[in-house]
């Protein structure tokens, strides 16, 4: 047996073998061809031209719903352990094996032995990586996958308790396809580039609500501290006349609208403006 045949079966044994046993996912409860001849009659296009006639036009939209959102639930379930199988070993395990086989075809010229090993083991570390990212990323998508569905979903529950003139069949059928394109990859890319954006203007929103504060001289910043004390030993009426030449509404707490005026002084003209007027209202002293 040479060289090549025992390292590749080696190699194939640790690749498949270690995880064949291993599925995921239950075997499902129920025969998918004998649930999907259930749900045939309610798929078909005849049954749609045939809606006007149905007697009880609610429940008969809801069956033609709820057989076809189950349908779609039986198809997202095989992607799911497709997508599980995919990620799980295989992946990775039999990029190795190729590598290795190349590896093993390349050695057996002795002109090239570490060469072929070099190429081997960056080959597999880069096969390693791709599948790590893999496995990193596709449980955030499958979780994107999700929470859009059950967002389509609680819209098709919600819409099946109202008339038909509130929510129709076409609507509903609109929906279900909503509710499709939300269990694959890109409606997930998409929701998550969606999110991100959102999120984004968020974050900038927030910081430019921050009121940002420039530095100031140190001698402004001792005469502000004065000016703090001097505001907090001032009577609400003194407060009131402050803000009032100072062209400021007067809210809930003159105290806290005062310091507020005060904190917005960062230069020598603004401090100047600031000491006339608070000498006006409480007095000298402080500047």
């Amino acid at each position: 047996m040479s060289l090549r045949f025992r390292l590749s079966a080696a190699l194939a044994y640790l690749a498949l073998g270690g995880c064949a046993s291993i599925g995921g996912f239950p075997k499902p409860a129920f025969d998918q061809k004998n649930t999907a001849a259930e749900l045939a009659p309610y798929l078909s296009p005849t049954i749609v031209t045939q809606y006007s006639k149905c007697p009880d036009k609610v429940e008969c939209r809801n069956d033609i719903l709820d057989a076809r959102m189950r349908a779609v639930d039986m198809t997202f379930a095989n992607f799911e352990r497709a997508l599980y199988r995919e990620g799980i070993g295989i992946g990775v395990g039999t990029d190795w094996v190729t590598l290795a086989l190349n590896a093993v075809g390349s050695v057996t010229k002795a002109s090239k032995p570490l060469a072929a090993a070099a190429g081997a083991i960056t080959g597999a570390r880069s096969s390693y990586e791709k599948q790590a990212l893999y496995n990193l990323t596709l449980p955030v998508m499958m979780a994107q996958m999700s929470a859009k569905r059950k967002d389509v979903l609680a819209r098709v529950r919600q819409g099946e308790t109202q008339s038909v003139a509130a929510y129709s069949l076409f609507q509903g059928l609109n929906d279900v396809d909503s509710y499709e394109a939300a269990g694959t990859i890109p409606g997930a890319v998409a929701d998550m580039i969606t999110n991100a954006g959102v999120q984004s203007k968020q974050a900038d929103q927030k910081l430019d609500a921050i009121r940002m504060v420039a530095p100031v001289d140190v001698s402004i910043q001792t005469t502000r501290e004065d000016l703090a004390k001097a505001i907090k030993a001032a009577t609400p009426a003194q407060l009131d006349l402050l803000l009032r030449i100072s062209n400021v509404k007067a809210g809930d707490d003159p105290l806290v609208d005062s310091l507020d005026l005060l904190d917005q002084v960062t230069t020598k003209a603004d401090l100047d403006t600031f000491c006339t007027r608070f000498t006006v209202a409480v007095g000298a002293g402080a500047c």
